[in-house]
């Protein structure tokens, strides 16, 4: 069936022509230069035992709170479109979640077509609930800019010496970089979500069949966040492509830095490799070269 009778025949899915290009138009409008992006020493084996601990409280949490479905009824009353837009993101998220369950484990039984619709659904549903976010915080006129300058000039007013308070350039500036940096950790965080809803092994032919049909720098994007989750090769190829395409797009040159940090964080990576990325990426490797070599006497045979 369509993932759309998980939500009772109510669709949360088709995007609306164009929506890509223009919420990225306003968002590119907040000012953010792309600088460069100190990598940290972190070690891999430290990194996998967070993200399973993190995995596991989750887990542990939504078992708890009970499945989104188990309130079926009150959701037939209330349709998606009359919840609140963090509601809506949730049951997005969970929903995702449901279909990289159903595609891994029934991926032999599932007709091609069935499998890419239903991957489909799961990516543009994901990318909806980015965009309805991105549209809720900023739009044409920005007025979360505003809200926000006028609250920390409050704040500024109650707190701080006149000496220490910021002008209303400064002010603008501050709010349009915390906006941008919001906006910037949703966005790596639901393309994360679906790259490891979807990411596996099985599920890599139906997203190859996905991509080049829908060939928006969305979906380039969560395929290289689904590459990059798991310590594969660097797809040095796909990077390269989206670097292109980012040359006026702050937004997204940023959430790609971000991905292929997490992946140098989390899974052991060539030295040479991390000198491409930093070279297509703006990466710093100041202090890896000497942790890298740290790392690799503690490993040799003493």
């Amino acid at each position: 069936k369509s993932a759309e009778t998980l939500l009772n025949g109510q669709s949360l899915f088709h995007l609306e022509a164009d929506s890509e290009n223009k919420l990225l138009n306003v968002v590119n409008r907040l000012p953010s230069p792309i600088g460069t992006v100190l990598l940290e020493d972190r070690d891999p084996d430290d990194e996998q035992k967070k993200i399973l601990k993190k995995k596991d409280v989750m887990e542990k949490r939504e078992s708890e709170d009970g499945l989104i479905f188990d309130q079926e009824e009150k959701m037939k009353d209330q349709p998606m479109d009359g919840l609140h837009i963090l509601t809506q993101a949730n049951v997005a998220a969970k929903i995702v979640e449901l279909i990289g369950q159903i595609l891994r484990n029934y991926y032999g039984s599932l007709k091609v077509k069935t499998k890419t619709e239903l991957g489909n659904d799961a990516i543009e549903l994901a990318l909806r609930s980015l965009y309805s976010f991105v549209d809720l915080i900023v739009s044409d006129d920005c007025e979360v800019v505003d809200i926000l300058v006028e609250a920390r000039k409050e704040y500024e007013l109650k707190k701080l010496k006149p000496n220490e308070r910021k002008d209303d350039k400064e002010l603008e500036r501050w709010a349009r970089d915390l906006t941008f940096a919001i906006l910037r950790a949703v966005a790596v965080a639901i393309i994360t979500k679906v790259a490891s809803s979807l990411g596996s092994e099985q599920l890599k032919p139906t997203l190859e069949k996905l991509v080049p049909n829908q060939a928006t720098l969305a979906y380039k994007m969560i395929e290289i966040a689904v590459l990059l989750d798991g310590p594969g090769s660097i797809p040095k190829d796909k990077i390269s492509s989206i670097v292109l395409s980012c040359k006026n797009n702050p937004l997204s040159f940023q959430i790609l830095q971000e991905l292929t940090a997490q992946r140098v964080y989390r899974y052991p990576i060539d030295y040479k490799d991390k000198q491409w990325l930093a070279d297509k990426l703006n990466f710093s490797l100041t202090r890896q070269r000497t942790a890298d070599l740290d790392r690799s006497r503690r490993l040799l045979p003493q």
